[in-house]
């Protein structure tokens, strides 16, 4: 009792190895179709990826995000140039359907996919010895 976990633990550095091993780790599980069989989510992020239309929100949080230093007329050029299209509405949602079998099939298997995760607590920089004084 009262033992003192973070000073059992090791820290190691975030780097392209982590990258790899994860990356490896998705493949082997098919990209996820052995955690994730039918991955609606995948469907919907490909279907905005490849879609000329997005929402006005959408819009505005990535310009605030990635182009807040880019004056309004450059990008009105770069929509115009990609014949991208802002609407009011969101381009992409799920059916009730789509939430109902998620929702289903969460209950049915989490305890399978929360069994297949392990977490590892990492942070950026160096290694750190927890014990060392």
């Amino acid at each position: 009792m009262g033992e003192d976990i973070q000073r059992s633990m090791m820290f190691f550095p975030y780097s392209g190895l982590f990258a790899n091993m994860s990356n490896f780790i998705f493949n082997y599980t098919n990209r996820s179709e052995k955690l994730f069989p039918k991955d609606i989510l995948e469907e919907k992020a490909k279907a905005i990826r490849e879609s000329k239309h997005f929402s006005r929100k959408a819009f505005f949080m990535a310009k605030e995000r990635y182009f807040s230093s880019v004056d309004d007329d450059t990008i009105q050029g770069w929509l115009q140039d990609e014949n991208i299209n802002i609407q009011e509405s969101p381009t992409t949602s799920f059916t009730e359907r789509e939430k109902q079998d998620f929702y289903t099939s969460w209950e049915k298997n989490k305890e399978t996919f929360l069994g297949q995760i392990i977490v590892r607590k990492v942070r950026p920089g160096g290694t750190i010895d927890a014990n060392k004084k």
